[in-house]
């Protein structure tokens, strides 16, 4: 145990007090890191996924680009 949380732990009632108050700040602080690690985690795949989408939009929309230029093409040709 900590030194200084040792000594509170002798101060009675007040120092127990104290030291609930403070486990209580870390748990919480704890918490909610770890609510905003997975808050970060879920936007960082969701990101991901919508730059997978657009990409995967990107090419569709070029090839079918290059398929009408071709199309065109063959037609001119004729």
């Amino acid at each position: 145990m900590d030194p200084s949380l040792n000594e509170l732990s002798q101060l009675g009632v007040m120092g127990l007090w104290t030291l609930s108050l403070l486990y209580a700040n870390s748990k919480m602080r704890k918490d909610f890191q770890d609510r905003y690690d997975n808050m970060n985690r879920n936007m960082l795949k969701t990101l991901v996924e919508v730059h997978q989408l657009v990409e995967s939009g990107f090419r569709e929309m070029r090839d079918q680009s290059n398929r009408r230029r071709a199309i065109s093409r063959l037609k001119d040709e004729i």
